[in-house]
């Protein structure tokens, strides 16, 4: 398109108004699986394609990725390395998130699951918006997850500590100036001004981490990796890398978690069939009085599996 290849700031724009997945597929359905999106970018939806964008030798991260990150200063997320770095940080964070570290983790999603239950079943008698409510449980149990707590939004209905908040505006505005990187600084300098919201990220984070510091290890949660309490590195990592990676968690994983069950379940409800076959099988598995978050049984579930 010719305003793509003039210009990333009507990108930038699209982005911020939430339009950027409807305008792009539109391009694709017009254009094919590649579609330029700025003079030195384009977007590729060809599933042979992933090897070899994303591959152990494929593309590098472009400028784009400049801006995603809530880092403390002179701090670096893994989102923002490459190479030999990404590489020794990706070590770090895959003793986090192994078989052993992922079993630790079920408590958290058993807990943060019931809480969730119980909090829909009490709002069952008047409509309410389940997206919204799929974050709050995603965001709660990322923050369970990767500072050992601390987030309560299911409890206070969304409210909590305001980390909701400050993530919807944060990402909106990060995820537009990602199109024009050269802007970042003055708008990370300037929209605090307009919005405590935006500028509460770093100060949220800071204190998350130093309640995590102070509190100690009484799990192994993914904090206690990304710190190497095991000693398994030579040296320990900053504790600013750890804060960034740790927030990055909390960002990477409740966002795309909360849209994906989103998106099945408006799938599974908008297919009667689909919605019956999956209840039969969980009835069958896990009938009246049965645990269902009994993870042994789960591999008993063949077509949850199929829909998640």
């Amino acid at each position: 398109p010719i305003l793509y290849k003039v210009t990333k700031l009507y990108g930038a724009w699209i982005c911020w108004k939430g339009y950027q997945h409807l305008d792009w597929k539109d391009l694709h359905d017009e254009y094919g699986p590649i579609v330029r999106t700025g003079p030195n970018e384009v977007s590729i939806i060809d599933a042979q394609s992933i090897i070899t964008v994303f591959g152990t030798r494929g593309l590098p991260k472009g400028i784009y990725y400049t801006c995603r990150h809530v880092s403390p200063p002179g701090s670096t997320s893994l989102i923002l390395l490459t190479g030999a770095s990404h590489t020794s940080r990706r070590r770090i964070w895959s003793r986090g998130l192994n078989a052993q570290a992922i079993k630790n983790y079920e408590v958290h999603i058993s807990e943060r699951a019931t809480q969730l239950a119980e909090k829909l079943q009490d709002l069952s008698t008047k409509s309410l918006d389940l997206v919204s409510w799929l974050s709050y449980f995603a965001v709660d149990f990322m923050g369970d997850m990767a500072f050992g707590g601390g987030t309560e939004l299911i409890a206070n209905d969304g409210q909590g500590d305001g980390i909701f908040a400050m993530m919807d505006i944060y990402w909106r505005v990060i995820s537009a100036v990602c199109h024009v990187p050269w802007a970042y600084q003055a708008v990370a300098s300037i929209v605090p001004l307009f919005s405590k919201r935006f500028g509460g990220m770093r100060p949220y984070t800071a204190q998350r981490a130093t309640n995590r510091i102070q509190s100690g290890s009484k799990t192994k949660d993914l904090w206690y990796h990304l710190m190497d309490k095991e000693g398994f590195e030579k040296s320990k990592p900053p504790v600013n890398d750890v804060i960034a990676d740790s927030l990055l968690a909390v960002v990477a994983g409740s966002d795309t978690t909360a849209s994906a069950m989103s998106c099945m379940l408006w799938c599974l409800l908008s297919d009667r069939d689909c919605f019956k076959r999956l209840q039969h099988e969980i009835d069958t598995v896990f009938p009246d009085g049965a645990d269902a978050l009994d993870v042994s049984r789960h591999s008993e579930l063949p077509y949850l599996r199929a829909c998640m």
